[in-house]
């Protein structure tokens, strides 16, 4: 689909979109209603709202036929999300629309009064700590890890029924695992596994045969940067030919780097040729 077939979306905003997010990533956010995506992309909250509403229940919209209905809508609306513990969450109400199906209405009203429920069942030890961890992901602009800690305090409060059973049945082990080893990553990690264009970068320390790769990729880059120094290195007058060379070279850039020789010649080209 393209973007200039959603509502609101002209050439302008639609090449603004390509240019942050990408033409798949830009629909993705649109149809799953990602307030954050587009704003981060440059558009303002309010237009980004609008867009996502008539994207995902225009149907809903359309019933509003008034500038008046639309209005006190939005304002039940912002109520709402003044309550909102997160700034992803406010986003999440400010885009919904009305529903025309009766049953729709009643599982959304159901969701709604089971999660004030689990509030008010918390005692304020555990609202603060819910507060806290959930301010905490919104500095953090909801990353991986934010999101990990986050579902490990509301476990810790309790939170593991009603609106919160998909928390619940997560394991909790292996959600401060996941936490721990997010600790020591940089980016963003796409379930999908799609990186987004942007690069994972692993802290140094964080595991010990990463850090032994990086060093022999240092290494490596080093004598890539020096390749006269080491003909030198390895070049004496006991090498008559091509097949002596090479083994001495493979054999001081395996020592260097500390590499495996045969993974050295594996890397090596076929052929050399001499451009001199």
């Amino acid at each position: 689909m393209r973007l200039q077939d959603y509502w609101g979306i002209g050439p302008k905003t639609s090449e603004r979109l390509v240019e942050a997010l990408g033409t798949e990533r830009a629909v993705e956010a649109i149809e799953s209603a990602d307030v954050r995506a587009l704003v981060d992309a440059g558009l303002h909250r309010g237009r980004a709202t609008r867009i996502l509403r008539r994207a995902n229940g225009e149907a809903g919209m359309d019933v509003l036929a008034t500038g008046d209905a639309r209005s006190v809508y939005d304002d039940l609306l912002g109520l709402a999300a003044d309550a909102a513990l997160t700034a992803h969450a406010a986003d999440r109400i400010r885009v919904l629309t009305p529903l025309l199906d009766r049953d729709a209405v009643e599982e959304r009203l159901d969701r709604v009064v089971a999660a004030r429920d689990a509030w008010s069942g918390l005692d304020e030890a555990d609202r603060e700590a819910v507060a806290d961890a959930f301010a905490a992901y919104d500095e953090a602009d909801g990353s991986d890890l934010a999101a990990v800690e986050t579902a490990v305090a509301l476990r810790e409060a309790g939170l593991t029924d009603g609106p919160f059973a998909d928390v619940g049945a997560l394991d909790g082990d292996r959600l401060r695992d996941a936490a721990d080893a997010l600790a020591d990553v940089r980016g963003s990690i796409d379930p999908a596994g799609d990186l987004g264009g942007e690069d994972i970068e692993i802290a140094s320390g964080a595991d010990a045969e990463l850090d032994r790769l990086r060093e022999q990729l240092s290494a490596a880059r080093d004598l890539a940067d020096s390749a006269f120094d080491v003909l030198e290195s390895v070049r004496d007058g006991s090498l008559r030919d091509f097949e002596a060379l090479e083994a001495a070279t493979i054999e001081h850039v395996a020592r260097e780097t500390e590499v495996d020789p045969a993974t050295v010649r594996s890397a090596a080209p076929d052929e050399a040729l001499d451009a001199a």
